[in-house]
């Protein structure tokens, strides 16, 4: 992690490994809900991500199913939000170019 990222309640947010974050971003903070009260909910990050500048990342709530997911190897650019109860899937990659960039499949509850 680069200097100036903000990780929430380490116990509710759960980071696989190889993941590089880059300053000013945070992830598991609670979510912008006006109807989340504090009840304990999480945060999910898999494997190898990138995550630039400024993404925010929300823990779940629970009239969404408690935790909000972020697959492995996606990169996230600079300004990205990724809202309360969302989960997003790991990125494709091809034989030819094996970081190539895939779409996303974004759910929410």
């Amino acid at each position: 992690m680069h200097a100036h990222f903000a990780c929430s309640d380490r116990r509710r947010t759960r980071i696989g490994a190889r993941n590089i974050f880059y300053p000013f971003g945070s992830i598991g903070l609670a979510p912008q809900d006006l109807k989340y009260t504090g009840e304990p909910t999480e945060t999910e990050i898999g494997d190898g991500n990138t995550i630039r500048e400024c993404v925010t990342i929300s823990r779940g709530t629970n009239g969404g199913g408690g935790i909000t997911r972020l697959g492995s190897g996606n990169l996230l650019m600079a300004y990205v939000h990724i809202g309360h109860d969302s989960h997003v899937a790991a990125t494709a990659s091809s034989p030819t170019t094996p970081r190539s960039p895939a779409t996303l499949l974004l759910r929410t509850t």
